[in-house]
């Protein structure tokens, strides 16, 4: 728990309850500096290794978790658009669905 912890990830906790299941979302926290926010919103990302390691870590965390969650929350901006679908087919294929908020670059013409 303290590992837990000390990565961001708080208690999961209960969303809604419908007959018998019930949906289970994590929340994360990770440190996004003020700069890689912005740059992010310009899809300039900060794609350094510590990050990337840094949100791995929260991923095998979340891998980890009893009980399993259904969800997983990152914050808005926190995952680079690059990385976003290697990060969700990893947590798919532990029936975990991603949710996370980017910037979707305009589409070209």
């Amino acid at each position: 728990m303290k590992r837990q912890k000390k990565l961001g990830l708080r208690n999961s906790f209960i969303l809604a309850q419908t007959g018998k299941h019930k949906v289970v979302v994590a929340l994360t926290s990770i440190k996004t500096e003020e700069d890689d926010w912005a740059k992010m919103a310009c899809n300039k990302s900060n794609l350094s290794r510590s990050r990337y390691q840094r949100i791995s870590e929260l991923v095998n965390a979340t891998l980890k978790l009893s009980p399993k969650p259904d969800y997983v929350l990152f914050p808005e901006l926190s995952i680079p658009l690059r990385w976003v679908n290697s990060i969700a087919d990893r947590l798919s294929s532990a029936g975990i669905s991603l949710i996370a908020g980017n910037r979707i670059p305009p589409l070209r013409r």
